[in-house]
């Protein structure tokens, strides 16, 4: 079995092929209305647009999930209610995190192609 050697030109390569992979996967969500729970994550961002004080209720329909929370609220002031750039970008932010992930268990002294796997394995499982 051939290692792979552990180089800025391996991780460019992981980047575009896990963006290739990304975009094959979760090329149809940019054509998807809402579902589920965003319409609850849009109603908070709309009352938070008007009195940011509401981030920190109690009385909001989902609290609890800070970051989520951000991202409509910023998501809201660009775009409304279009569910496309939404879609984008949560796509985007998951291939980030799979990048990021793969690089984390790097560092923490993962084999590299271990690495590499776990980072795309998370990219591919919408499960979490």
């Amino acid at each position: 079995m051939v290692a792979l050697r552990e180089t800025r030109t391996t991780w460019i390569a992981y980047a575009l092929v896990l963006a290739l992979l990304a975009a094959v996967a979760y090329g149809g969500l940019a054509h998807q209305s809402l579902d589920t729970d965003d319409f609850e994550y849009l109603r908070d961002a709309n009352a938070a647009n008007q009195d940011l004080s509401l981030l920190f209720s109690t009385d909001r329909e989902l609290p609890g999930r800070p970051i989520a929370e951000a991202v409509f609220l910023l998501g809201h002031k660009l775009w409304g209610q279009n569910p496309t750039p939404y879609h984008l970008l949560l796509v985007g932010l998951h291939l980030l995190t799979s990048l990021l992930l793969a690089q984390t268990f790097r560092r923490l002294g993962a084999h590299l192609e271990i690495s590499l796997v776990g980072g795309l394995l998370f990219l591919l499982n919408v499960a979490h």
